[in-house]
């Protein structure tokens, strides 16, 4: 028994090792990238970069330094910016454990979670694990099935007359705008750009898991960023180990090109810092690579100063979110403010999530929590 034991440590300590290698090498390459693209010496240390490895090597022995080289320039010498890979194998599934990501990640599961269900978006259809084609009920648990052979005319009465655009989506695994199609109304029916009809044969083709739902047009004060997307605010949260209080610690306007219908970095899109504080909108315009910019669709961000104006509304309305996401204590939750001046929720992002958006305005994750948040996962590192 005691040989058994022995290789299951063994075993064990490889698998932690090996996952922990992938992950170092991972973030290595992009933020080596990233030095070279905005021009930063990649072999060059930064100053004060002995103490951030000496601080993160309380949880591995191995620390990227890219990571630091690259944003000492934004946030100062300071230990505590966090190396990704660390951050991906010893915070996240801490704070958020694994078992819980595909529930929390499907978006088919919102309206059983999330209240008052008119925060999230309307769904006309959806489909879960290959399975039947469901219309949405008013009221939940009471969904209806229909037939993968109706029509586009069909289909387009299940919507209703007066809607002219609605949204098709993997209700998992849409990262970065991944799969989305929209569809407008051409006279009885709904076409895509290349001309395709939405009808119960498309749907059945286009995937196993997916929701189509309402487009939620944005508040007017957004729209002036971009006509056609619908720039949604990136609203990173943490629930407290301590007290379960939840703060707000992170938050970036995300801005679509005039012609793209989504606003992800991966689809050309970019996004500026907010200040948590007050909601004042940073100068600068971020790409994936995180390079910058003044200016996006001719709006030069250098000479005004925008402040969202509803931007306490939004801090209220995440850290509503977060309280019903029982399971997880960080989420990074896209909200966007519609038309009628309502926060409506998009999307939750329960793993993998961008460490750099709150260092690229300065700041470090956690804000005044952060000791807090190392102290607990240091405790139960050896448990992930």
């Amino acid at each position: 028994m005691k040989i058994v034991n022995k290789i299951i440590r063994k075993a064990k300590w490889f698998w932690v090792e090996y996952k922990a290698k992938s992950n170092y090498d991972y973030c290595s390459e992009v933020f080596r990238n990233r030095l070279v693209k905005n021009g930063i010496p990649v072999n060059v240390p930064a100053p004060g970069e002995k103490e951030y490895i000496r601080f993160w090597q309380q949880f591995h022995k191995r620390v990227e330094p890219y990571t630091y080289r690259y944003f000492y320039r934004i946030c100062g010498q300071n230990p505590h910016i966090v190396p990704e890979d660390i951050a991906y194998r010893f915070i996240e599934p801490v704070l958020n454990p694994v078992r819980y990501w595909a529930y929390y990640s499907d978006k088919n599961m919102y309206q059983y979670y999330i209240q008052p269900i008119a925060s999230i978006p309307k769904v006309y259809l959806c489909r879960i694990l290959g399975g039947l084609m469901y219309r949405s009920s008013l009221t939940r648990y009471n969904d209806v099935p229909v037939s993968f052979d109706l029509t586009g005319k069909e289909i387009s009465e299940i919507i209703g007359r007066d809607v002219k655009k609605v949204v098709l989506k993997p209700s998992i695994d849409s990262s970065g705008g991944l799969g989305v199609v929209l569809f407008e109304r051409i006279g009885e029916v709904f076409k895509n750009k290349d001309n395709i009809i939405l009808s119960g044969s498309y749907l059945k083709k286009y995937g196993l898991n997916w929701v189509l739902q309402e487009t939620i047009k944005p508040h007017s004060y957004l729209q002036q960023f971009s006509r056609s997307s619908v720039n949604t605010i990136r609203v990173m949260t943490y629930r407290s180990v301590v007290d379960d209080s939840v703060s707000v610690f992170c938050a970036v306007l995300r801005i679509g090109h005039d012609d793209s219908f989504v606003d992800n970095l991966t689809s050309g899109g970019g996004y500026v810092t907010i200040n948590v504080k007050n909601g004042m909108l940073g100068k600068c315009i971020y790409n994936k690579y995180r390079q910058s910019t003044n200016i996006i669709n001719n709006i030069d961000f250098s000479k005004r100063d925008f402040v969202l104006p509803f931007w306490q509304d939004v801090k209220v309305f995440a850290k509503n979110v977060a309280m019903q996401v029982p399971h997880v204590r960080l989420l990074a939750q896209d909200i966007v403010i519609d038309s009628e001046n309502r926060p409506r929720l998009i999307e939750i992002n329960v793993n993998n999530f961008s460490w750099s958006l709150s260092m690229s305005s300065g700041s470090i994750p956690f804000g005044d929590r952060f000791d807090e948040v190392i102290n607990y996962c240091l405790k139960q590192k050896n448990n992930y």
